[in-house]
């Protein structure tokens, strides 16, 4: 994986990560938090996280020494 390919599937992953929460809040905004169509928007935001963590376990995703905090 390149350090381009990296930040595309970043770029895609934190795009589809966000469209999919917005369709999950939207459709608790308007109390439809249940049956087939909320399943499917639960299964897709999960799946779109998984991506963005998978996104950032890849080698190219920078690290954070965490012994140089403060």
């Amino acid at each position: 994986m390149t350090i381009e390919k990296f930040n595309e599937d970043l770029r895609q992953a934190r795009l589809e990560l966000t469209v999919a929460t917005a369709a999950v809040m939207e459709l608790v905004r308007s109390g439809k938090a249940f049956g087939d169509e909320w399943d499917a928007a639960v299964a897709r935001e999960r799946k779109a996280f998984q991506k963005m963590h998978w996104v950032l376990d890849s080698p190219l995703a920078p690290r954070v020494d965490k012994k140089s905090d403060p």
